[in-house]
């Protein structure tokens, strides 16, 4: 996917408890700007009905596929 202002990212959704709709999105940026960006708007509105939580997650982790890192 390409946001406006050109960044790219690759998404990865993990259901965390399935009756409370509790999920974890992760989102890969091509650059620093596109993902300084999307975690400051992030943390800055409501959706889907609730308030998202914005973290950055260690890359390592990330690429080996390890999501439940805390």
């Amino acid at each position: 996917m390409v946001l406006s202002g050109g960044s790219s990212f690759h998404v990865h959704e993990q259901m965390v408890n399935p009756l409370l709709e509790l999920g974890k999105v992760f989102m890969e940026f091509t650059d620093v700007d596109g993902a300084t960006k999307a975690h400051a708007e992030m943390n800055a509105g409501w959706t889907f009905g609730g308030k998202p939580v914005a973290v950055f997650y260690p890359e390592d982790k990330f690429a080996q596929g390890d999501y439940d890192a805390s």
